[in-house]
């Protein structure tokens, strides 16, 4: 239609030109700019997760120390007043 000669060759012209030129950047759009949009959120989510599992783990970590015998010096109800001053 862009290029044609014919019979109503000068009303379709100024027709096509913006339907070629939409036909082509929805192409790029599907073919490049959606997949990389996808991959980001994707990649954004797949980090979330990984901290996610990383900050359970540390508490999973501490949690297991606690078990084992290692628990941490815990303070009496006195001995906490003491260290407030009162």
């Amino acid at each position: 239609m862009l290029w044609a000669t014919g019979t109503g060759a000068e009303i379709m012209r100024p027709m096509a030109a913006p339907v070629l030129g939409g036909i082509l950047i929805a192409d790029e759009v599907i073919d490049v700019t959606l997949p990389v949009m996808y991959n980001g959120w994707k990649t954004r989510q797949w980090r979330r997760l990984q901290a996610g599992r990383q900050a359970g783990q540390g508490a999973a970590a501490a949690d297991a120390g606690t078990q084992a015998g290692t628990e941490p010096n815990r303070a009496t109800g006195a001995e906490r007043l003491d260290e407030r001053g009162r």
